[in-house]
């Protein structure tokens, strides 16, 4: 009996110190009264010498925080020099050519060039910033993931066969690449995936044109991690194998920005991005009861940006209280609703008498250092209620009391 007594006495004081820091964090949150822009200051004073500002999405379907983001996109190349946008579900070599980059041949064709819009450009909510970037010429793209709509045959066929003579290793190339392109990349043998792999080696190793070219080099880089995450995510397949994919795609989608901002130091650059890929140090944060370690497996595309440029690095998540969301455009699902709990962060900001807030995590871990180690409940991953120590794993957030499914223009 002395020993339940403890566990419930443990089991409160834990869950009191949980609510007095949500309570504190709730009572810190700077009120955004001009979501258009004219009350962003308080968030571009926190911004002002940081290089890379990664704005995350609690799901990709929240039409109020693209709303938000949209505006403070805008705000941030107009007012604060930033010059480049990088975007998750961008291909990066896409993005290249997009920027006017002119390869060494003119093998690489991005159909899509005029066209081509981010997959939350044909939203209501960003319809703003899109015309608003259709203007901004200056404006760089970069974009993060391995994979890309650029037609890369007749590239990858003519750079293996100046180092490899042999027709039926050439053959057996344009084959297994018409077969990994096509609608049964599925079938691909193990065997043919390594295969292929190899011919990318060679072309990374051996070609002296693709050695010496930073650009193409990238580009021959960008294509075996694509086969990689194909392998993983698609032909294996599973619970094991899609966390390896995650680490994978993370690395490379980082290693994308940092190719682009070493050749461009000056580059300030906003990425576009859930909350998740925005999060560093995530093993603190439990996953689910069941397997409560396992975010400890992960190495996220901010854990690689914060090695390279520490605190020149700034992730922002969004959250709300309640409201829908839902990827109206791209998915059949029906739109789901947000249920927030009462022992969340999220909850406290609910009780609250404001529509938009900011939160600044970095400037609270400077006055209270040991709250680092603080762990308490809040639903900025899916909106689901999970525990942690929030505070080292973003560097601040942004408040939405009510989102709202993306809608069409």
């Amino acid at each position: 009996m002395v020993k339940v007594c403890m566990v419930l006495l443990f089991a409160f004081l834990f869950w009191a110190c949980e609510v007095d820091v949500q309570k504190e964090l709730a009572y810190s949150a700077v009120v955004v009264e001009d979501i258009q822009g004219g009350s962003f200051e308080c968030i571009t004073e926190v911004l002002k010498e940081k290089d890379i500002v990664i704005l995350g999405e609690a799901g990709h379907g929240d039409g109020k925080t693209f709303e938000v983001k949209a505006n403070l996109i805008k705000y941030l190349i107009e007012k604060e020099g930033f010059n480049a946008l990088a975007i998750e579900g961008a291909g990066f070599i896409d993005m290249q050519i997009k920027n006017s980059v002119i390869p060494v041949d003119s093998l690489l064709v991005f159909k899509y060039k005029k066209e081509w819009l981010p997959w939350w450009g044909y939203s209501k909510q960003t319809k703003l910033l899109i015309d608003f970037l259709k203007t901004h010429n200056t404006l760089k793209y970069i974009g993060l993931e391995s994979y890309a709509h650029t037609e890369l045959r007749d590239f990858l066929n003519k750079r293996l066969s100046e180092v490899e003579k042999n027709m039926q290793v050439l053959s057996k190339f344009d084959s297994v690449y018409s077969q990994l392109k096509g609608d049964n990349f599925k079938c691909t043998s193990m065997a043919d995936l390594d295969f292929y792999q190899q011919q990318l080696d060679k072309i990374r190793n051996e070609n002296d044109i693709v050695k010496t070219n930073g650009l193409l080099l990238q580009v021959v880089n960008n294509e075996g991690v694509n086969i990689d995450n194909q392998k993983y995510s698609d032909i294996i397949g599973g619970f094991e194998a899609e966390n390896i994919y995650v680490n994978i795609r993370d690395r490379q989608m980082a290693n994308n920005l940092i190719w682009y901002k070493k050749r461009n130091p000056k580059a300030k650059i906003i990425v576009w991005i859930a909350n998740f890929h925005g999060a560093k140090n995530i093993g603190q944060i439990r996953y689910k009861e069941d397997i409560p370690d396992l975010y400890a497996s992960f190495t996220l595309f901010n854990d690689y940006l914060v090695q390279e440029y520490g605190d020149k690095v700034y992730s922002m998540a969004f959250t709300s209280f309640k409201g829908g969301f839902g990827e109206l455009l791209f998915s059949d699902a029906p739109p789901g609703m947000i249920n927030t709990p009462n022992n969340s962060l999220e909850s406290e900001l609910g009780k609250k008498n404001f529509d938009f807030a900011f939160i600044d995590f970095e400037s609270v871990r400077k006055k209270k250092p040991n709250w680092r180690n603080k762990i308490f409940n809040s639903t900025l991953l899916g909106y689901d209620n999970k525990p942690g120590k929030w505070l080292d794993v973003f560097d601040g957030i942004f408040y939405i009391r009510e989102n709202e499914p993306e809608v069409a223009f």
